[in-house]
């Protein structure tokens, strides 16, 4: 009888613990969350057909790591969605650009030139988590100046940029 309580417990035990998973994995690999819990999300944001970011572009962000350069982008759509690619060895070619599962995503708003997007994804040993980055959008480039984890841990880093390439982008974000 002890043992099918043990069993039953550690059965129980197994299944809460996997349940309380609140990620999983897409085909890339890439991590996107069970139940959407973005903050900016809730904004329901529509992109002014005026603005300074522009949609039929790709921003990217050039990575320098161990004497080797990686490329990623970010890419907004008028909805108000944000797709943070995987990084490349090289500049990435259109249909790069326009495959919005090799990556990680998010929501944006924007307020004349300062833009506020969040993001899913694995912050080093950190684990999964919501991210948000503050920037600012001037001579078509966006400098990312702050981040903010979701337990209001600032935290500061020199300013990384991003600079916009037109595409010729026909995807729409699937999130």
């Amino acid at each position: 009888m002890k043992i099918k309580i043990k069993i039953i417990s550690f059965l129980f035990i197994l299944t809460l613990l996997v349940s309380c998973k609140t990620y999983y994995f897409n085909e890339y690999e890439w991590e996107r969350p069970n139940k959407m819990n973005f903050k900016l999300a809730k904004e329901n944001f529509m992109l002014n057909e005026k603005s300074i970011l522009d949609v039929n572009s790709v921003y990217i962000h050039r990575i320098e790591f161990e004497h080797e350069t990686y490329f990623s982008f970010l890419r907004f759509f008028n909805n108000g969605r944000v797709f943070y690619s995987f990084p490349y060895k090289e500049l990435p070619t259109e249909k790069e650009c326009n495959n919005i599962r090799n990556g990680l995503i998010g929501y944006y708003t924007l307020s004349g030139n300062e833009l506020e997007y969040e993001i899913f994804g694995q912050i080093s040993s950190e684990g999964f988590r919501y991210v948000k980055y503050f920037a600012l959008i001037e001579n078509e480039e966006i400098n990312t100046y702050k981040l903010k984890f979701r337990k209001d841990l600032f935290f500061h880093k020199s300013i990384f940029s991003y600079e916009k390439y037109e595409m010729n982008l026909y995807t729409k974000p699937d999130w």
